[in-house]
């Protein structure tokens, strides 16, 4: 499975992300919600300056999600959809409140894991990655 998006967006002093993508399998053919068994999540802080580079963020951290909540059976636009005219069917919103560092003066850069657990047993993973200025 993987995903078409590759966006490069910035979040400038939010207190919420919405991620959106086209999840395929790998013959190209839409998933739905009956080929997903779960799906997880965990945030992770990066930062170039820390050994390891990767900070897992309280409460973000081996999330489940309902399924039925964030993978739609039918492509959507729209929604801030503008990747092209085919659409998405995967959209997640969180909240990132308390993440930030109000001794901080430097832009954040997150990255949001999902590990999908197919009908079928098989496990993938979706990134995305989320500045935060």
């Amino acid at each position: 499975m993987h995903s078409i998006v590759d966006r490069r967006d910035e979040v400038q002093s939010a207190q919420a992300a919405v991620l959106m993508a086209r999840l395929e399998d790998c013959e190209g053919a839409i998933l739905s919600p009956a080929t997903i068994r779960s799906i997880e999540y965990l945030l992770v802080e990066l930062a170039a300056d820390r050994p390891g580079g990767a900070r897992p963020v309280a409460g973000h951290y081996g999330r489940s999600l309902c399924v039925e909540d964030i993978v739609s059976g039918d492509l959507q636009t729209g929604e801030g959809w503008s990747v092209d005219d085919v659409g998405y069917n995967f959209r997640h919103r969180f909240s990132i409140r308390g993440v930030e560092d109000p001794l901080r003066r430097h832009e954040m850069l997150f990255e949001m894991r999902y590990v999908i657990t197919h009908a079928t047993g098989e496990k993938s993973t979706v990134r995305f990655r989320v500045r935060m200025f």
